[in-house]
């Protein structure tokens, strides 16, 4: 394979069932030795980084065993560990604002890779678990600052003074705003039989599934289309419509709403339905792949190069996964459109870069449907091959950021703990920590 290549030849099939306990425990250990508490600070919010790897020791304690070790602690002990390196970063993070008195936020950069902004949803997180009640002062300040600074006038005047547009994607935008207020919201709802009252809890409630709410509004009816970023109408899950309708439609998922039974939400459903059109039109009718973004001047030519989760078939496949629900009349042309992109996900797929879950063999493996498709892939993201692909022959390109979520280790420890406990089954075969488990 030339070094210049983007990707490895389709890796033949596995010959037997690849061993996920053995390979979760390798990547785990890795993790917590390799980069260990001390050693982290927060850049890249639930992407990577520090409080990323808070994020995965919390979701791991919700799909292994409690008592389950790594180097004599159990998961609770290790999200403790490098939640207490976060604490003290947060007056870097938050200067002189707190999440109980409400904290700033900026239109342009509110997603879940926003440290401060994730440090201050995972606060509330954790409050709400260790005394719900006590919490609810913290979840309303949480959502006022969202409400008051990322929809309405102020929004606005925030972007007209710093020249820097309201963003709406996933990474840096209002619909990654809309993940974490939907983690809070399922945090809140697994803790209320701790509340005192049915008063405390639909109070609390109300709050967050209103500046919900308003978000949605905000994106669906008051952004002007295309959404762009960064001068781009791009497309993908990361910074694309895909992305974008995806946290659209999920949060709907989560506030209960439909097509049939909510005016509210039939609205919202009905307002992206030309977004998934054009969508579904920018497919490439020859590989099954999208490109990156739509194109920029009249006559330029759409780029047929990029196979990941940011950009590309394996996020928009995702994405697609939550749209098929909410609109029968486009279920054939949606199932089509997924079933296009999986030979060429598998043929282009295995990239020459360190497996990760934003653009590596790790996340376009819970792309491919066909179960020994997706073992051959990961086959290729076992601590040993990488040690051999990236450091001995250096046929694979090393991650910026190695021990992220989304762009290196920990990203695998998941993907392990998916197979070890779940054997990739339909649902939770296509969960993204921090984009579509909440």
């Amino acid at each position: 394979m030339p070094a210049h290549a983007r990707h490895f030849q389709p890796p033949p099939p596995v010959s037997s069932p690849l061993p996920f306990h053995k390979h979760l425990e390798t990547s785990l250990a890795r993790l917590v030795t390799q980069y260990p508490p001390p050693t982290l600070l927060p850049f890249g919010g639930l992407y990577a980084g520090l409080l990323s790897i808070v994020y995965l020791f919390h979701r791991l304690q919700d799909i292994l065993p409690p008592n389950y070790k790594i180097h004599g602690k159990t998961l609770l002990q290790w999200r403790q560990a490098y939640w207490a390196q976060a604490e003290k970063y947060e007056r870097e993070l938050l200067g002189d604002h707190t999440v109980a008195t409400g904290i700033k936020v900026r239109p342009w950069r509110c997603g879940i890779g926003d440290d401060a902004v994730v440090y201050a949803a995972l606060h509330v997180v954790f409050e709400i678990e260790e005394n719900d009640t006590q919490a609810s002062g913290e979840v309303e300040a949480f959502c006022n600052a969202m409400t008051s600074q990322l929809v309405g006038r102020h929004a606005h005047e925030q972007s007209k003074k710093y020249g820097k547009p309201a963003s709406n994607e996933w990474l840096y935008g209002r619909s990654g705003t809309l993940f974490l207020l939907r983690l809070i919201r399922r945090t809140f709802l697994r803790r209320r039989a701790n509340s005192p009252s049915d008063e405390h809890i639909r109070a609390t409630l109300n709050t967050i599934d209103n500046a919900i709410r308003a978000i949605i509004q905000e994106i669906v009816v008051t952004a002007p289309r295309p959404w762009v970023w960064h001068g781009k109408a791009y497309l993908g899950a990361v910074h694309g419509s895909a992305g974008i309708i995806a946290q659209v439609l999920l949060s709907i998922k989560a506030l209960g709403g439909d097509s049939d039974s909510n005016d509210e939400s039939k609205k919202w459903i009905d307002a992206v339905e030309p977004d998934i059109l054009q969508l579904l039109d920018s497919q490439f009718e020859t590989s099954g792949n999208w490109p990156s973004s739509l194109p920029s001047e009249p006559g330029d030519e759409p780029s047929d190069r990029l196979l990941q989760f940011c950009h590309g078939s394996p996020g928009i496949i995702i994405c697609l996964s939550h749209i098929l629900p909410h609109y029968s009349h486009l279920t054939t042309r949606l199932h089509q459109a997924i079933t296009l992109a999986q030979p060429d996900l598998y043929a282009r797929g295995l990239l020459t870069k360190e497996p990760c879950l934003c653009h590596g063999a790790t996340g376009n493996a819970l792309a491919l449907h066909d179960k020994v498709q997706r073992e051959s892939f990961l086959a290729y993201a076992t601590e040993d091959v990488i040690r051999e692909m990236v450091v001995e022959r250096g046929w694979m390109k090393e991650s910026d950021s190695p021990e992220g979520l989304y762009t290196g280790l920990a990203g695998r420890v998941w993907v392990w703990a998916l197979g070890a406990t779940s054997g990739f089954d339909t649902d939770r075969a296509t969960r993204f920590p921090g984009f579509d488990d909440a």
